[in-house]
């Protein structure tokens, strides 16, 4: 008796896969849009498998990352982080804070100082340009 019941159980929580790009106990969902590879994910959870395309994020890529975030537009799928860095002008992990408003070149700052990476405007100074000179 002992045996039957396992074997029950054992049946119900083994299962096939789904096919590429559907999840779900009944292989009814579909996988998000912007998973990477080959579209797949968890059966059981939605979960992009691979990761996410370029400029998504959040398990199942359902996220946009940052406008601000520089290069490839790339993030951290766990937590959004820019791989690449801010675009000018911008600061913050995820690239969402904007840099002093005096910073001079092309108006970039530390990310997480927001210390003025090219200098300041003139008639500006300090780290993060926010002195006026005299």
């Amino acid at each position: 008796m002992i045996l039957l019941s396992f074997l029950l159980l054992a049946a119900i929580f083994v299962s096939e896969a789904c096919p590429v790009g559907f999840y779900g106990w009944n292989c009814d969902k579909k996988c998000s849009d912007f998973c990477e590879g080959n579209g797949a994910c968890g059966k059981y959870t939605g979960y992009c498998s691979s990761g996410c395309l370029p400029t998504y994020w959040d398990l199942e890529c359902d996220k946009n990352c940052s406008r601000n975030c520089a290069g490839s537009g790339k993030c951290n799928r766990y937590n959004s982080f820019c791989d690449d860095g801010c675009k000018p002008g911008y600061a913050g992990f995820s690239c969402d804070d904007t840099c002093p408003p005096n910073c001079g070149g092309n108006g970039s700052c530390d990310k997480v100082t927001t210390f003025c990476l090219q200098g300041c405007k003139p008639g500006f100074s300090g780290y993060t340009c926010s002195w006026k000179n005299l």
